[in-house]
Formats: C-alpha cells, sequence, structure tokens
C-alpha cells in the first residue's frame, strides 16, 4: 500500500512537468499516457481495497484495518509515536478509508481565537488508544471534532461510545454520513459551540488545540466544574497543551509534551 501510494505520487508530479521541444513533446506525451493508465490501475486496486477494508469494519473485523496501519507503519521500532503535527502514509490511508465530500467554503471561522480545522495526525490516536484505558462506561468526547477523525477512529478501534462536538455544520455532516457508511453507531456528532455544549455525560474530552484565548479559558471552566461532579480525563495536543499544564485542578503522570498527545486527570 505504502509503494502504491508513493507511486501515485509520483505519477502526478511527472504529470505537472513541460517539454521544450517537439520531439521531448511527443516523448513526454507517450510517457504521460503510460503514467496516467498506470495511475488508474492504482487507484482501481485502492478503491477495491477500501471497499473491502470497509465491509470488514462494518462486520466488526477491526484486526484488518489495524494490520495495514501497522504495515504501513514507518516508525514501527519506536515506542513513542514520531512529535510533531505532520502527516504520513496512516493518514493518507484513513482519510480515504473515509470519504469524507468536499465540505465547500468553512473559511469563516466566527472568531479569531478559533483555530482552523487540520486533523490530529493518525499515529497521535493510536498511540492515545495504547495509552488511555478505556472502558464501556466511558463517553469520549472531542472538542473541536472536524471531521470526525478521532471519534471515527476511538469507536471504531476501541469500541468505546464517541462524541464530536463542531460548531461547522458541513463537518459535523461529513463525520455523520461516515459513521452510518461504516455503521458506528456508537459515534455520534454534533453541531454546537463548545463554550455551550453538553458535558454531562463525557468522561474523556480531547483537544487538538482548537481554540485559544477567552474561548479556551471558557472550555477549560466548564470542563473543571464537570470534574467537581466526578473524574475526568482531559487530552491535548498542541500549543493548549501548555495552557492545560497551568490548570491546578488537572495532572499528569506523564512528560509534558505539546508535540504529542497529554494526558491529564482530574484532582
Amino acid at each position: 500500500m505504502s509503494e502504491r501510494l508513493l507511486a501515485m505520487d509520483e505519477i502526478d508530479a511527472l504529470a505537472g512537468g513541460t517539454a521544450s521541444t517537439m520531439s521531448e513533446a511527443a516523448a513526454f506525451a507517450e510517457i504521460e499516457r503510460r503514467a496516467l493508465t498506470l495511475q488508474h490501475r492504482l487507484e482501481s486496486a485502492n478503491a477495491e481495497l477500501y471497499q473491502f477494508i470497509r465491509t470488514e469494519i462494518i462486520g466488526g473485523h477491526m484486526q484488518t484495518i489495524l494490520r495495514w496501519l501497522d504495515d504501513l507503519n514507518p516508525e514501527a521500532q519506536n515506542a513513542l509515536p514520531r512529535p510533531g503535527l505532520g502527516f504520513d502514509a496512516r493518514d493518507d490511508f484513513m482519510a480515504s478509508l473515509f470519504q469524507h465530500s468536499d465540505p465547500g467554503d468553512v473559511s469563516s471561522l466566527g472568531s479569531r481565537e478559533m483555530i482552523a480545522y487540520q486533523p490530529t495526525p493518525v499515529r497521535h490516536v493510536l498511540h492515545l488508544l495504547k495509552t488511555v484505558t478505556l472502558s464501556d462506561d466511558d463517553l469520549f468526547v472531542d472538542l473541536g471534532s472536524g471531521m470526525g477523525h478521532v471519534p471515527l477512529m476511538m469507536s471504531m478501534l476501541a469500541g468505546v461510545r464517541s462524541l464530536g462536538i463542531e460548531i461547522e455544520p458541513a463537518y459535523v455532516a461529513n463525520a455523520e454520513r461516515c459513521a452510518r457508511t461504516l455503521q458506528l453507531e456508537n459515534a455520534s456528532f454534533v453541531a454546537a459551540d463548545a463554550r455551550d455544549a453538553d458535558f454531562s455525560v463525557g468522561t474523556i474530552f480531547y483537544l487538538y488545540s482548537p481554540f485559544t484565548g477567552s474561548i479556551l479559558k471558557q472550555v477549560l471552566r466548564r470542563l473543571r466544574e464537570q470534574s467537581l461532579k466526578r473524574p475526568i480525563k482531559v487530552c491535548s495536543l498542541g500549543p493548549c497543551t501548555c495552557d492545560l499544564a497551568k490548570e491546578r485542578w488537572l495532572k499528569t503522570s506523564g512528560p509534558l509534551d505539546p508535540n504529542r498527545i497529554t494526558v491529564f486527570e482530574s484532582q
């Protein structure tokens, strides 16, 4: 799979080339024709594979997708995921599996304190699954869930109930469509502002630095109110990790690293 993805990238780069003479143009046109034929074959093979894996997910056979994710892992020898927010072949794989449609123009965030959506790199989600102890009683809540990558993977690979809270309705529609296609009945999504959404049943909350400033302060204040009623965990990735570390009601037993997911517990 990784070789096919790399080959398709190289074909895309080749298709953008130019020739300076007529003879070069003729030769280049033939090469481009053959490259595009190969690209179509690779795309067809990938489409069949993705459909097979979707069928396996619907049938509850999650080991199939885990095997593919392991095969695509470029850092299998490392105990911790590579730090940072870059992507690898596993992200291309999951994006193709989810088949999200173009959400259209969602450039209006409504506030300068809201951060434009980027999906959490898959390697960090997989590490989170190994790090956090999950039970049937848990509800995983992604605050600023975008098109639902993290809740979908949590429900898919851990079987836990998950909820994505996202202010952009077009992203929510994409996530809901994917959950229906994969028949992930334990994954749900709501179009809402995290400052107003219902946190009353969440036990594990996740933030990929979706907002800053006063919005983040309001959300953290609401999370603290929930922690007074029951123990909760708050997981973070990116710059907001430093803000969470300043909250006296939160503690972490592991290393504090904005470039990897940090898990905090209420105290």
